[in-house]
């Protein structure tokens, strides 16, 4: 099998693939479509999606940093006083068709991620001010029921 007919085989297991975990059509998935921001998968489902693309086509997924990729399930509700989540803190590199191809065709995950670290997302100060609006939320729900 050619170097080709293989990428070409690899590519349309990618395409059902990805048709199945996030239900878009083929039509949609384009070769340099970002996962997560073209087609809508984030969080878990992008999570479940990276799995089953790693099991399905054989990639060592070692060094895979997902939150240099995707978002977490949590974004939609997080409060911006709790701090940033690791997604934020650094510079995403976007997921697309060809990247997932060429890993595959590659049967490893090789990007080299930037040197980094990674702020705490909750400090004792925003615990503590979290515990005080819990505090002062029950003092008021208590106040109004008397």
């Amino acid at each position: 099998m050619g170097a080709s007919s293989k990428e070409e085989k690899i590519r349309k297991e990618l395409i059902q693939l990805i048709m199945d975990k996030i239900g878009v059509r083929e039509n949609e998935i384009l070769p340099d479509a970002d996962i997560e921001h073209d087609l809508g998968c984030t969080g878990d489902d992008f999570d479940e999606l990276i799995q089953a693309y790693a099991k399905r086509l054989n990639v060592d997924m070692t060094g895979y940093v997902w939150y240099y990729h995707a978002h977490e399930e949590s974004m939609a509700t997080v409060n911006p006083i709790l701090g940033n989540p690791p997604s934020q803190q650094v510079e995403r590199i976007p997921i697309t068709l060809d990247l997932l191809v060429d890993k595959a065709l590659l049967g490893r995950w090789d990007i080299r991620y930037p040197i980094h670290s990674l702020r705490p997302r909750y400090t004792l100060w925003d615990k503590t001010i979290c515990g005080l609006f819990i505090l002062l939320l029950i003092f008021f729900m208590i106040r109004s029921c008397m």
